[in-house]
This record gives C-alpha cells, structure tokens and sequence, in this order.
C-alpha cells in the first residue's frame, strides 16, 4: 500500500525544483537569442 501523505512532499519539491530550473533556461534562451540577433545584424 502507497503513504501518498509520504510521497506528496518530495514531488513538490521535485516539480518546484524543476520548475525553477525550467525559468532558469528560458532566461538562457533569450539572453543567447538576444545575443545572436546582435551579432547578425553585423
């Protein structure tokens, strides 16, 4: 038998993690994006 209230904190925290780390990248993304639109315009 699965103690849901056991497993419930962890995937929280897992799915907060992520999705810091998924904001993270998309300020990556545009920060490059950014930077090559600079440079093709050279």
């Amino acid at each position: 038998m699965v103690d849901y209230s056991k497993l419930t904190p962890p995937l929280v925290k897992a799915v907060q993690e992520l999705s810091k780390e998924n904001d993270d990248l998309k300020k990556a993304i545009e920060t490059l994006t950014k930077r090559l639109e600079l440079l093709e315009q050279k």
